[in-house]
């Protein structure tokens, strides 16, 4: 199913560094996951409902409600840096 090319391909998507002896066991390993998959193919699933959820559960939900408004300052008061009325932060590159 999966040949050696694939294989290079998938790890070098993956950005992973493969050897030659590494490419041949993930060639097995690929193959057989498929193996596994097409055996699913087989399972018959036409009375089966779909599902949304696997479980049934109710997200509690709330009014949203305003309590108490904090000023800049307040919201500021713990920051470990601030510059003027902003969150000062690392720069992201």
């Amino acid at each position: 199913m999966i040949d050696k090319d694939e294989v290079k391909k998938i790890a070098k998507l993956a950005m992973l560094q493969v050897s030659d002896k590494e490419v041949g066991r993930l060639e097995e390993q690929f193959t057989k996951i498929l193996g596994y998959f097409k055996s699913l193919e087989k399972v018959d699933t036409s009375q089966v409902q779909p599902l949304r959820n696997p479980v049934e559960l109710q997200s509690p939900l709330r009014e949203d409600v305003v309590e108490k408004e904090l000023s800049v300052d307040e919201i500021l008061e713990n920051a470990p840096d601030r510059k003027g009325a902003l969150f000062k932060v690392p720069p992201v590159v």
